[in-house]
């Protein structure tokens, strides 16, 4: 081989090698940019949520209490209704009648009216019998009016829960009786409240994130790690967001208030 080829032999060597060298620092600089950029959308679009679950949370909870407000009212006069119409002498299947009306034409859905011993003697909801506890452990959900009948309150306004008898998702508002000590209790079916997590929850918003097709995943916890939403993308292969690292990092960023990112080994 001559001077002249193994001139040219090296120089081309040397340009390949510097090739290979500015590509591939060019490719790990550019992945990391990608991963850089990745890490700042994925911090925005976590901080976004956290905001969306406190105003999804905020307008729920000034739902419900709008809706006990407005209750109370319907609550006392129903139990102005009951006094009166047993002064007239109408007898409690009279009343449950006139009830039955009011709630057939009306949004209210059930009307509980006790005796001093907490026995409902008058509702409009057909083949129960039902007495009131001072148990919570009995009556988680009931129990709680029971105050209405000792006269340690005279207006109960109950979050909406889950009540005992059907765990069906139910508001209720308790009065306490004007004539003597009794519960007199009005109901609504909360139809409109998960109407309203529907439209605006957790888990539509989680669902229209993923559907957009540059999220993965998402996973919403409370401080106790149990989700509140959770959304994978279709053949993402994730088969959960609960592996050990992931549980780790999640009660780091709650003990500690802060925000965590990292790559995951998949």
């Amino acid at each position: 081989m001559n001077l002249r080829t193994r001139i040219l032999t090296i120089v081309m060597l040397l340009l390949s090698a510097s090739v290979l060298t500015t590509a591939t620092l060019l490719a790990m600089g550019a992945r990391q940019s990608i991963l850089n950029q990745a890490e700042a959308d994925g911090v925005l679009i976590a901080q976004f949520l956290a905001r969306m679950v406190r105003f999804s949370r905020d307008v729920q909870t000034n739902l419900d209490q709008d809706l006990g407000e407005q209750t109370v009212g319907q609550a006392m006069i129903t139990s102005q209704f009951v006094a009166i119409a047993e002064q007239a002498g109408l007898s409690p299947e009279e009343i449950t009648e006139r009830l039955k009306l009011i709630a057939d034409q009306t949004v209210i859905d059930e009307f509980w009216i006790t005796d001093s011993n907490g026995y409902a003697y008058i509702h409009n909801v057909p083949g129960i019998e039902f007495t009131f506890s001072p148990d919570p452990a009995k009556q988680p959900q009931a129990s709680a009016f029971w105050q209405l009948l000792t006269g340690e309150k005279q207006v109960i306004i109950q979050d909406t829960r889950m009540r005992e008898i059907d765990d069906r998702l139910f508001k209720y508002v308790g009065v306490a009786g004007v004539d003597q000590p009794r519960i007199v209790q009005v109901g609504y079916e909360a139809q409109l409240i998960q109407d309203i997590q529907q439209q605006i929850g957790l888990s539509r918003l989680t669902n229209e994130l993923i559907n957009q097709g540059s999220i993965v995943a998402v996973r919403i916890v409370d401080q106790d790690l149990t989700n509140l939403a959770r959304s994978v993308s279709a053949g993402a292969g994730l088969s959960d967001l609960d592996t050990p690292k992931d549980r780790a990092n999640l009660e780091t960023a709650i003990a500690q208030n802060t925000t965590i990112s990292y790559l995951d080994d998949r």
